[in-house]
């Protein structure tokens, strides 16, 4: 699309934003090596024309900005707002019909591949007691092997398949729960330089979060003080860590001073402030001054 938005750009006079969501030329798909170096050359051609890139966190800014030799990007996080929690009278352990007493870790996000669903099912092998809930969007293949990893590893009745919900009500759903994983693989340079939702949602709801030992990852864990940070390819460390936070979880449930530096570091209404500057910057603060209260991603397409 950045070729077509340049062409439109070049005819009309308008202004393009190109908003990298992630590293389009290292992402997660299957890509034969020409239609990579092709995706790279089109982004190394198109990039330098646009009037401003936004990405979503500070790794990808840099990344971007050594590889094609431009100006830092904007960074305006792909954050959840979490001043418009919505309860929805439901919660994770009802839903599951589980009791307070047992422990349950909760992976919330889509079930694909490369999202560490193996490793976290082998770890809750090894902690008797201990419940997966999977909360996200499926893919058939995917479930079909965390399916076959559970039964493998005898703990289909512990490993739960759950519908996802709407994204208003994700921090108060989850908020029964003991731990949040968010032990991503690093089959790709989007992933290692990752940065989900899932981190401040868990975070917001108490839940300490076990993560991969990625760069944005651990910047946030260690603001935060909301979890621990393991090799995410080590079943062992994902179940260890999971026992730590099961006996001391009090020690990584974030309290006010912490949820406020959150707040101000990832929260939405910074990251939209920051998208409004830009937009003030392109187009005359005369012109932006009435845009609307809208999310991050309206907001890209408005403009």
């Amino acid at each position: 699309m950045l070729p077509a938005a340049i062409y439109i750009k070049k005819k009309t006079g308008c202004k393009v934003i190109y908003d990298s969501h992630e590293l389009e030329t290292h992402r997660n798909i299957a890509r034969t090596y020409l239609d990579r170096m092709f995706c790279m050359f089109l982004e190394a051609v198109f990039i330098r024309q646009a009037d401003a890139v936004v990405t979503v966190c500070d790794s990808i800014a840099d990344h971007l900005a050594r590889t094609y030799k431009i100006g830092r990007p904007s960074v305006v996080m792909n954050a959840p707002n979490t001043d418009t929690v919505s309860d929805g009278g439901r919660d994770i352990r009802t839903d599951l019909d589980l009791d307070p007493s047992v422990p349950l870790a909760i992976y919330v996000g889509k079930i694909t591949v490369g999202r560490g669903l193996e490793q976290t099912i082998q770890a809750i092998a090894r902690i008797p007691r201990f419940h997966l809930a999977l909360l996200g969007g499926i893919n058939a293949v995917m479930l079909e092997q965390v399916s076959r990893i559970a039964a493998d590893a005898d703990v289909t009745e512990r490993v739960h398949i759950m519908a996802p919900v709407p994204p208003d009500m994700v921090v108060s759903y989850i908020r029964g729960a003991d731990a949040s994983l968010v032990v991503i693989q690093n089959v790709c340079l989007s992933y290692y330089y990752c940065l989900p939702n899932k981190l401040i949602e868990s975070a917001m709801a108490g839940v300490p979060v076990v993560a991969s030992a990625f760069p944005e990852l651990e910047r946030f864990v260690s603001l935060s003080g909301a979890g621990l940070v393991v090799d995410e390819t080590d079943p062992a460390a994902i179940a260890e860590a999971l026992v730590t936070i099961a006996r001391t979880r009090d020690d990584f449930v974030v309290d006010h001073e912490h949820a406020e530096r959150i707040k101000a570091v990832y929260g939405w209404p910074t990251q939209r402030d920051k998208l409004i500057h830009l937009y003030r910057r392109l187009l005359g603060s005369d012109r932006a001054s009435n845009l609307p209260e809208v999310s991050r991603h309206e907001a890209l397409i408005t403009s």
